[in-house]
């Protein structure tokens, strides 16, 4: 009986240490896989061990360079993360006249709900119509070429324009122009805001600021259909925020996963302890779609101030309300993600980043290059450049005298001058 005693005794102690021991390890895991502990244990790692555990990663993820659809390859030059001229060439050739993500349905929610928007210069909004339809128009009044807003967001089924008094409804038409009802020749239906194309698929809202009547319809492809799978249309966008960082807007291209599971500095020192699956998806060149969980998303925008400035918008997505701490975390990782790609710049312009890392960022802006090369060939047959976006007034000639009369106008009681005393402020 005492045999039988004890027995049971350590078989209560082992169930009761192995218990102990699961939840010391799980919570060794968590606190191990935060972005703190990961930090302070690479820091503590021998440096031999670190280089090791990099290069392990770097050679699992090399690839090899396709050969560009055009004769000229950009991407072997150092100007390609760097040059502002090659920015003002991407701006013609990329943001000029291909969808760009700009937001998510759901931060629409009734007529007169807009948002506004900067990409590369062109300064844009994006507003719900009494229609329940989405349209989007360049940020600028026709009269003088005034920002119609510059809130960020805001609701209004009039658009009116602080300088003149200019007023637009929801589908961009011109419904009062102070002094120029008159006129000779002047004609609204001429002078609405300039509408720019607006697609939406799975619930994400894309521009293209070509000015062209036809250009190509968005295409997602497979894209759609995992957007699709993941719910993305049923999700609410919960925090968005905004990141400065001073690196090429290419740079975001290599924070995506493209598919694999995210490796950690503990997923390869500790296989247990890895993190979960996570996928990304890049859509557009600027934007980057992960999956953090079945019910969470990331989204992370580039915004492309210049050649070395990029200011990144990071929306999370989701059915419901995540922790406050998963979101703290994630916030952090992201932080702490953008900030080595400003490190990562930095080294580009001293030529001390080896291209090995370089090389995911490259191979997947092959599409880049592709509309860089067609676009130089186009302006070289030209013999100058093509600015697809470009839009041009349309005045009468009485309409343009008395815009011109307008410019000049000094008196502080003309309606011209009214901004200047508040009076057209909304």
């Amino acid at each position: 009986m005492t045999h039988i005693a004890m027995d049971k005794s350590v078989i209560a102690l082992d169930a009761l240490l192995y218990t102990l021991g699961v939840g010391i390890l799980l919570t060794a895991g968590y606190a191990l896989r935060t972005e703190r502990f990961e930090n302070i244990l690479r820091k503590l790692t021998p440096r031999w061990l670190s280089w090791a555990s990099s290069k392990t990663r770097e050679d699992q993820h090399i690839l090899k360079v396709a050969e560009p659809e055009t004769s000229v390859d950009l991407r072997q030059s150092p100007s390609w993360w760097s040059d502002e001229k090659m920015f003002e060439l991407e701006s013609r050739a990329v943001f000029s006249k291909t969808w760009l993500f700009v937001t998510h349905t759901s931060r629409f929610k009734k007529p007169g709900d807009y948002r506004t928007f900067e990409i590369a210069g062109f300064s844009f909004i994006v507003i719900l119509g009494r229609d329940r339809q989405l349209r989007a128009f360049h940020n600028v009044c026709r009269h003088r070429a005034y920002a119609v807003t510059k809130k960020e967001s805001g609701s209004s089924t009039v658009l009116g324009c602080r300088y003149h008094g200019w007023s637009y409804d929801t589908k961009g038409k011109l419904i009062k122009a102070p002094e120029f009802d008159k006129v000779p020749g002047f004609d609204k239906n001429m002078n609405g805001l300039w509408e720019i194309k607006t697609s939406i698929s799975q619930s994400m809202v894309f521009v293209n600021f070509d000015a062209a009547s036809e250009v190509d319809s968005l295409s997602l492809g497979d894209v759609e259909t995992r957007l699709k799978r993941w719910s993305l249309p049923k999700m609410e966008c919960l925090e968005d925020w905004k990141v400065e960082g001073a690196f090429n807007w290419k740079l975001l291209g290599s924070l995506a996963t493209r598919g694999k599971k995210k490796e950690s500095f503990w997923s390869w020192m500790v296989p247990f302890l890895a993190g979960t699956n996570q996928d990304d998806l890049e859509i557009s060149h600027t934007t980057i779609v992960r999956r953090i969980s079945p019910e969470v998303i990331l989204v992370l925008k580039a915004i492309p101030k210049s050649a070395k400035s990029t200011t990144v918008e990071c929306s999370i997505f989701a059915k419901a309300s995540p922790a406050l701490m998963e979101i703290s975390s994630l916030k952090s990782d992201i932080n702490w993600d953008i900030k080595q790609l400003v490190i990562k710049q930095q080294r580009i312009l001293r030529n001390q980043e080896p291209i090995l890392s370089l090389a995911s960022s490259v191979v997947s802006q092959g599409e880049i290059n592709r509309l860089l090369g067609v676009h130089l060939e186009a302006e070289k047959k030209a013999g100058a450049e093509i600015h697809p976006a470009a839009r041009e007034q349309s005045f009468s000639r009485e309409g343009k005298a008395d815009d011109d009369f307008c410019r000049e106008l000094e008196n502080p009681s003309s309606t011209c001058n009214a901004n200047a005393r508040g009076l057209l402020d909304w």
